[in-house]
């Protein structure tokens, strides 16, 4: 079973593939992660709703012209949740305020935006911030 604070689909899949039976995030209320635990050691597969929605859409869906333009302007290979958290650091939002608007916690926040920072190769987020709206990652 993986705990982790990303929820990249990618990581998700690599999980899956290499056996592991679960996949669930930081954020988790602890009753759902022992309830999780206990679903796993018995024999389940547990992901969250949210992972699980994602890899569908992404695996049912038709090609999407829009998604892909979306792509190719995000050459930085940030996530559609860095790309959010991304945009509300735009709006001047702390990282207590992004992580209620996600229900994320504090922690996961700082995560995604050191994961920002590493793939934007900034060292701030105001450097962050004008980056991507240089690149037009988000709009001015």
């Amino acid at each position: 079973m993986i705990l982790t604070t990303f929820e990249e689909l990618g990581y998700v899949r690599e999980a899956l593939a290499a056996g592991a039976e679960g996949y669930l995030l930081k954020a988790i209320h602890p009753k759902d992660l022992a309830a999780g635990i206990r679903l796993v050691h018995h024999g389940g597969t547990l992901i969250t709703q949210e992972i699980a929605k994602q890899l569908i859409t992404q695996w049912i869906q038709p090609f999407n012209p829009e998604k892909e333009e979306k792509t190719a302007k995000n050459n930085f290979g940030l996530t559609d949740r860095e790309m959010e958290v991304l945009s509300e650091l735009s709006n001047g939002l702390t990282n207590r305020e992004i992580a209620r608007k996600f229900f994320l916690t504090e922690g996961t926040v700082k995560n995604y935006i050191s994961t920002i920072y590493s793939k934007l190769d900034v060292t701030g987020r105001h450097k962050a911030v004008f980056k991507a709206k240089e690149q037009g990652i988000i709009n001015p």
